[in-house]
């Protein structure tokens, strides 16, 4: 595998699926996993909370949601680097943080970059994600890094089930930099790996039939910073005090 053919790819025409990068064992563990998980929890449907997207606190806990809004109709599972891995994923995770170590080191990254906190709150985390049958889909878009970034947002996604096999419509699209609409999930197979430039449009179009569409991928994003300032170093002192120190610190700034 050549990363640095597969970055220049990527840049040149939006997208790039490497065939076979993942083993048949890897890939049928996922798989599995993925779909046993999802058949015990998509009946909770009253109980879940809504699907995580954006403000990610640092320490907190995984979470598992679902939300349909005119932006998108999705269950979402998603596992934080500071939590023990799930053990009924444990393989599905695995491989997520696997391959997200590969896309790291073709982005021109240090390999293991997101495992932890960075001093500016960059993080990654798992997102396990299933749009279901009924029209599961997730409006066109595009992502941005910060401003001041002077990286290219390439993500990559792992598909768990697969379009005329599990599911016969919609599907994941991507817009290449010719500006052309490409239906990936018809390209795709099992044990490929889609890489592509966050920054083009994509998105999700509405799922029909069978089992749906589950996904994989490691979102990359920052910790709310205010998650970060609790205040420790004065603990046995009265809240006044904390207070006090706080206002300090913040006029400080």
């Amino acid at each position: 595998m050549d990363l640095n053919y597969i970055y220049k790819k990527v840049i040149s025409e939006g997208f790039y699926i490497q065939k076979d990068l993942i083993t048949t064992e890897e890939y049928q563990k996922a798989r599995i996993e993925s779909k046993d998980f999802f058949k015990k929890n998509i009946n909770k449907l009253n109980e879940l909370p809504k699907a995580l997207r954006g403000n990610v606190g640092a320490g907190m806990r995984d979470i598992f949601g679902y939300s349909s809004t005119k932006n998108w109709k999705i269950y979402r599972a998603c596992y934080f680097p500071w939590n023990q891995i799930e053990t009924t994923l444990i393989n599905t995770i695995s491989l997520s943080r696997k391959l997200s170590m590969i896309r790291n080191e073709i982005n021109g990254f240090k390999k293991d970059i997101g495992t932890l906190i960075n001093p500016n709150g960059y993080i990654q985390y798992t997102s396990l994600s299933l749009y279901p049958r009924d029209g599961g889909f997730l409006h066109r878009h595009f992502d941005a890094h910060s401003k001041d970034s002077k990286f290219k947002l390439i993500h990559f996604k792992v598909e768990l089930t697969h379009k005329s096999k599990d599911y016969d419509e919609g599907g994941f699209y991507i817009w290449n930099n010719s500006g052309e609409m490409i239906d990936v999930s018809s390209l795709a197979k099992p044990r490929d790996v889609i890489f592509f430039n966050g920054e083009n449009y994509h998105e999700i179009k509405p799922i029909k039939g069978k089992e749906g569409r589950i996904a994989l991928f490691e979102i990359p994003t920052y910790v709310n910073q205010r998650s970060r300032e609790i205040d420790y170093a004065g603990d046995g002192e009265s809240k006044l005090i904390k207070l006090k120190r706080k206002i300090k610190s913040f006029v400080n700034l």
